[in-house]
């Protein structure tokens, strides 16, 4: 990564000084097999700012597919606050309808496997994600 990541287009930068800090170090299982040794990884706050800053509904899946994860959505929202500008905001507001809309629900929990989108679970689930990705968003 080189200087950071940027969204073509709002033109926002999550800076890799940003999304670096503090990463994991985790051995990564890999369809050929586990690699021989661990390797470090973007920590999990900037996975979500990467994933709500790119919007699309496969990142926004993959974030309800780590829902159960411990991540600091403060940070993330604090993040966005300070080094945003609005074009950034208009996209990240875009990210909440598609989140409380019924097509990305219906969407991921096919892509994942979840089962019905009637079940409750699956609806108590996508609220707390949904309650999630608007405490990351900043106002």
């Amino acid at each position: 990564m080189i200087g950071g990541v940027r969204d073509r287009a709002s033109g926002s930068v999550i800076p890799d000084s940003w999304l670096l800090r503090d990463p994991s170090t985790v051995r990564l299982e890999l369809l050929s097999g586990p690699l021989a040794r661990p390797i470090k990884v973007v920590r999990l706050e900037g996975l979500w700012a990467t994933k709500l800053l790119a919007g699309r509904p496969h990142d926004l899946t993959d974030l309800f597919s780590i829902r159960n994860q411990k991540v600091n959505l403060t940070e993330v929202r604090e993040f966005f606050s300070e080094s945003q500008g609005s074009s950034s905001r208009g996209k990240l507001r875009s990210v909440i309808a598609q989140v409380t809309g019924p097509k990305l629900y219906a969407d991921a929990l096919s892509r994942l496997r979840l089962g019905s989108p009637d079940l409750q679970s699956n609806l108590d689930s996508w609220r707390r994600f949904a309650q999630m990705v608007e405490s990351a968003v900043p106002p």
